[in-house]
């Protein structure tokens, strides 16, 4: 059972909407809509996500689930994936660095969630799986920071690039 993302090569229009106080509204505002998209590989089954309005919302969890794999050596977490386009639950649960992340998938982009019945289940080492996740948070840091923004976000880029140092380790 594997899980990977391709990052793709996103167009970014490098202006953030002044009035943007958080990084998923700053990362709606920099991907235009017509953009390449990232790819979740769940099992061979590729997933769709769009960087404008599906990785603006998940953004707080995809760090709040880094930050409880990197921060505790065992746990659960559940996941409800905000986005309409990117609606599905994940249940993880990790002890001693091997994990079990189990899906329901209700609706994606692309409409895979048929293809995806019955690969609900990916076991993986967390250190694999964590890592999986830093080429697509390098490539929003490499873009909010090209992007022109307020001071409002800087705390927010500053937490995200130390999460990056972080996975770097």
């Amino acid at each position: 059972m594997s899980f990977h993302i391709q990052v793709s090569n996103p167009s970014v229009t490098e202006q953030v909407n002044e009035d943007d106080e958080t990084i998923g509204e700053a990362i709606e505002s920099i991907f235009p809509l017509d953009t390449e998209h990232a790819f979740i590989s769940w099992n061979g089954i590729y997933i769709p996500v769009s960087y404008k309005y599906d990785l603006s919302l998940m953004y707080d969890d995809i760090v709040q689930m880094i930050e409880a794999l990197l921060d505790s050596p065992d746990g659960e977490l559940r996941i409800q994936w905000p986005s309409n386009t990117f609606a599905a639950v994940w249940n993880i649960k990790w002890a001693k660095g091997q994990m079990k992340l189990n899906a329901e998938w209700r609706q994606l982009l692309g409409s895979t969630e048929r293809l995806l019945d019955g690969s609900e289940i990916v076991d993986m080492d967390v250190e694999s799986f964590v890592a999986e996740w830093r080429p697509l948070l390098v490539k929003l840091y490499d873009a909010l920071t090209r992007a022109e923004s307020s001071g409002s976000l800087s705390i927010e880029i500053a937490k995200l690039q130390s999460l990056l140092s972080r996975l770097d380790e």
